[in-house]
């Protein structure tokens, strides 16, 4: 059992804090941890001791961050909203709560405050503006967000320069906003250029070079470059892990990466195998509610069906639906990535009139301009997964059609040899082979 390396006692939850220490040594009580920064603060008037490790001068993450941002600004929010570390404490709880419209709310008083105090062109009004739009875009909203970081990047450019670090930041989330939306090649012009300046000023190895290069990796395997993606991918894993440690978010999200690679390259039993091993380290990490977990049991739902256990799969994606309800404050694309998976499963166990309502509510949702719009990757599966349980349920015609029309969108936005485009031509050839006309089935295998 592990002890509290603050007050020496193995009683009560010992938690890890999440930085670059290690097992004994980063074993904390959180209650320690945090009474021990207040102390720091209070003495010192060392307000990083809310954020960072004081022995090996990491950032804190997981539960012990989340604790220290709701200790610290429960210390401040009586304050006046214009007191500085009163900012500081809004800004940093906003930045660590799972609940992204609560994190919209934070980031536009504090927004707002800065507007009045410091201006608008100020370096930390700035800064507060790009939190804003990443806060807008964990909910979905990626129009809206990327036209706010736009209006940012615009400012500072003018402001402060374009070798100024924010302009990177602005870049970097532009690029993951222009990936969300299908505009590929734009998407990773930003993330080149924010990694050719991270690697200039920091290095190749280092932590934020890594983390650029995995945003690449991921737009990479958008454009259906997957030996390239994945040769990257692992790469960064390999740094991440020797330097960072397996455990460390920046580590678990490339994981993920290097999980849905294997996914795309049909590996699904090696994607199933490394996303239970990221349930294990996400619990570890961020305890058993946090949203990251249920994600990942959607993705190992994703994995098991499309390996052909559909039976396995249904409850793990009714599950994982469920606990995101529960929870709350999950990007709108992700729930509609967890009810196309269980409209799929639905389908494959015969139940297709369940299958065929919630795929036609689901896309229906998606189509709407104001979210992901009709030729959104994630509208598009969501297309190709009814077509193949209207084919199911009997209704061959509406089927073949649906899947036809959703194909000739893939080739065009996502490309031929794209992942999904290739698993729409097998469903409409299995689709066709079912129908008297099977013959065709052969030509859409061999065209796509």
């Amino acid at each position: 059992k592990m002890m509290c390396t603050i007050c020496l006692s193995d009683e009560g939850e010992v938690i890890q804090k999440g930085c670059h220490c290690r097992g004994d040594t980063g074993a904390i009580h959180a209650e320690c941890l945090i009474a021990l920064a207040a102390h720091q603060c209070d003495t010192r008037g060392d307000t990083q001791a809310w954020m960072f490790c004081d022995v090996c001068d990491r950032h804190f993450s997981g539960h012990a961050e989340d604790a220290l941002a709701v200790a610290w600004f429960s210390r401040v929010e009586s304050r006046p909203a214009e007191d500085r570390e009163r900012i500081s404490a809004l800004r940093y709880l906003a930045s660590c709560t799972p609940d992204a419209a609560k994190a919209e709310g934070m980031c536009c008083e504090v927004l707002s405050t800065l507007t009045l105090c410091r201006g608008p062109l100020h370096p930390d009004t700035l800064k507060a503006a790009h939190k804003l739009a990443y806060a807008v875009f964990f909910q979905g909203k990626y129009v809206e967000a990327l036209e706010m970081e736009e209006k940012t990047l615009a400012s500072v450019q003018e402001t402060l320069g374009e070798d100024h670090s924010l302009v990177h930041s602005c870049r970097e989330l532009m690029g993951s906003l222009c990936r969300k939306l299908g505009r590929l090649s734009e998407a990773l012009e930003h993330h080149r250029s924010v990694r050719n300046a991270k690697e200039a000023k920091y290095g190749v190895g280092h932590a934020v070079s890594c983390a650029c290069n995995r945003e690449i990796a991921t737009t990479l395997m958008d454009l259906g470059r997957l030996d390239e993606a994945l040769e990257l991918a692992q790469t960064v894993l390999a740094r991440q892990t020797r330097i960072q440690g397996r455990g460390h978010p920046s580590t678990l999200a490339t994981m993920n990466v290097v999980a849905i690679l294997h996914m795309k390259r049909e590996q699904y039993k090696d994607a199933e195998r490394m996303s239970r091993e990221l349930i294990t380290l996400n619990r570890e990490l961020r305890g058993d509610q946090h949203p990251n977990i249920i994600i990942d049991a959607g993705n190992v739902a994703l994995y098991v069906l499309l390996d052909g256990r559909a039976a396995e799969a249904e409850p793990i994606i009714r599950k994982a639906r469920a606990d995101a309800e529960a929870l709350g404050g999950f990007d709108a694309m992700v729930l509609h990535f967890f009810a196309s998976t269980h409209g799929l499963a639905l389908s494959q166990l015969g139940r297709h009139d369940e299958a065929v309502a919630l795929l036609r509510e689901s896309i229906e949702a998606q189509q709407q301009p104001a979210a992901l719009g009709p030729e959104h990757p994630e509208t598009l599966r969501t297309a190709c997964f009814l077509g193949s349980a209207l084919v199911a349920k009997g209704e061959e015609e509406a089927g073949q059609s649906l899947l036809r029309a959703t194909l000739e969108t893939q080739k065009r936005v996502l490309g031929p040899e794209a992942y999904d485009t290739r698993q729409t031509a097998k469903r409409l050839a299995a689709a066709l082979g079912a129908a008297p006309s099977g013959d065709a089935s052969h030509e859409i295998a061999e065209n796509s």
